[in-house]
């Protein structure tokens, strides 16, 4: 299997340098070259180089070059129409700079069976794992939906795998060290694990059904749930939620309703020890998408989400707490648009800025906004809850669309703000926004849908970049420059050809944002990348055509 992957590998490489930017090249005895964001790897080397040398547009250069397993890394942050010439131990390489990198595959690992997969006409990607990678990138980390734990070293060598004993893993994130690996899980108990990254062995666990009831439902959407993990220097934030189905009998008449239970959790990441919790006592009738957190672990921001219709923890409202302690110091509660919404869904569209001074939000009806919330003190959290949230700007990031009478919109999916104030919104699929209009998908894609949207401080719009597909659970950098993307299929027009991992830098101030596309054969379900953003993994599912042909496989993609 390794062997075809090879193959496969420099195949796709030959592929993605001709389209990527007509890269002229010759090789001698099978060395090739590929440019990359973080430099230029010569692969095919066999052995331990002596001398590697280096010309630009004929001009001599000392390279900063390393070794490592059949390649030569250059440190070179090449020049896009530069002419390259490169020499290693008397073998010579050539080749003209695209104007684009490529990524560099380094290994695809396959994963266990799925009991489910999702199908092209549908528009829920029905798996929703999890992958991290470590802060120096060295290591990856999967919670995967076949019921078990995976690390892998960043070469692709399986460090060891741990089966959840009765669950499905939902959640992943590594401590700041890179020495424990967090994983949260849908289960019975709904556990959070401290695992150590080399050898697999538990450190501590907590079953967060304690907190929030206890369920055997077969569904794993059905029974409790981590929801997210958060590291926070020292400290693990995570949240759970659990949605019981009641049923009630009116007189003669069956009544079905919902009812959710939710808490946060701090604890110590190295022995597990419980810090605070919130609420105090008692659950929050309502679930949260999100967990956001600054730099210094000085603000915690989350939004209550909006199908559960909580009756205290209403949709919508903004909660800051305190880092160190959990208590409440900021609260703000944003109102239904109206019209087609009834409600205020957010999703992933929240986050606080490193800083801790600037808060963004999009909503589900396409509101992105941006707070000032420096005047909100971690250390004043007597008393009520500040609510002096300043808006800076509102904007409305697209609208619905209507075609044939049948209204659409692209839903408010994530936000994220830098600490100068420049903030990133992504929308999500095309939805209905008239249910009763038609059932099944929408007649066409809506012309925002899975958009990346880039906004200055002031509230202009600097640029936008569109996929063709869902969107996955996507992740930033460390310094917030680069994101990448795992899109899967749109099941509006039930194509799949455009979906994969994309790299986009965020730093670009004009031009097409997008560094790179690395097509899966199956669909992105998730994405993860190092702190520096050396290290790229992507999570890839099957899908089902319209014939229920399944294309693709379940693996894990590692990437340079």
């Amino acid at each position: 299997m390794k062997n075809l992957y090879k193959s496969i590998v420099i195949f796709s490489l030959l592929v993605i340098m001709v389209a990527g930017g007509g890269c002229g090249r010759k090789s001698m005895a099978g060395m090739q070259g590929i440019f990359t964001k973080n430099g230029l790897v010569m692969i095919n080397v066999s052995h331990q180089p002596q001398e590697v040398a280096m010309k630009v547009n004929g001009q001599s250069k000392i390279p900063n070059w390393h070794f490592d397993g059949g390649s030569v890394f250059v440190r070179e942050f090449w020049q896009p129409g530069a002419s390259y010439e490169v020499q290693v131990d008397g073998r010579n390489w050539a080749g003209t700079a695209p104007m684009k990198p490529t990524p560099l595959p380094v290994s695809a690992q396959e994963l266990g069976m799925l009991e489910d997969t999702p199908a092209v006409k549908d528009w829920s990607p029905v798996v929703y794992e999890d992958v991290a990678v470590s802060a120096d990138g060295r290591y990856i980390g999967v919670a995967s939906f076949d019921h078990n734990v995976y690390v892998f070293d960043n070469t692709g060598k399986k460090l060891w795998e741990y089966r959840i004993p009765d669950g499905v893993g939902v959640a992943a994130a590594f401590a700041a060290d890179g020495s424990k690996l967090f994983v949260g899980e849908s289960s019975p108990d709904a556990n959070i694990y401290a695992f150590d990254t080399l050898t697999g062995k538990i450190r501590w666990q907590y079953g967060m059904a304690a907190d929030i009831g206890r369920s055997t439902a077969q569904k794993w959407n059905s029974r409790p749930k981590i929801t997210n993990i958060v590291v926070m220097g020292d400290k693990v934030i995570t949240s759970a939620e659990y949605t019981q189905r009641v049923t009630e009998r009116d007189g003669g008449r069956a009544k079905v309703t919902y009812v959710t239970s939710c808490v946060i959790r701090a604890f110590d990441g190295n022995d597990g020890n419980p810090k605070w919790r919130y609420p105090e006592t008692g659950v929050m009738d309502t679930g949260i998408s999100r967990i956001t957190c600054s730099a210094d672990g000085g603000k915690i921001a989350f939004a209550n989400h909006s199908w559960s219709r909580g009756q205290f923890y209403v949709d919508g409202s903004i909660r800051l707490l305190a880092g160190s302690t959990g208590k409440l110091i900021g609260l703000c509660q944003l109102t239904p648009k109206g019209g087609k919404f009834s409600y205020v869904g957010i999703f992933d569209g929240i986050n606080i800025s490193p800083n801790g001074q600037y808060l963004t939000i999009v909503t589900s009806d396409d509101r992105g906004m941006l707070f000032d919330v420096s005047s909100i003190k971690a250390d004043t959290a007597d008393g009520e809850p500040n609510r002096d949230f300043r808006l800076l700007w509102l904007r409305q990031i697209s609208n619905i669309q209507q075609v044939g009478g049948v209204p659409v919109y692209a839903y408010g999916n994530t936000a994220r703000t830098t600490d100068e104030g420049k903030v990133y919104f992504m929308t999500g699929t095309t939805f209905l926004a008239d249910k009763t209009a038609t059932s099944g998908a929408p007649p066409f894609s809506h012309p925002d849908a899975t958009s990346f949207f880039a906004y200055s401080n002031r509230g202009e719009l600097l640029w936008k970049w569109q996929s063709e597909g869902g969107l996955g659970k996507l992740r930033f950098s460390r310094d917030s420059r680069y994101v990448v993307i795992p899109i899967q299929h749109n099941y509006v027009t039930r194509q799949k050809d455009k979906s994969g991992v994309y790299c986009l830098d965020l730093a670009r101030t004009d031009g097409d944002p997008l560094v790179w596309f690395y097509p899966l054969e199956g669909v992105a379900v998730a994405a993860g990348i190092a702190g520096d953003g050396t290290t790229v993994v992507g999570l890839e599912v099957p899908i089902r055509q319209v014939d229920d042909r399944p294309d693709g496989m379940h693996r894990l993609h590692i990437l340079q």
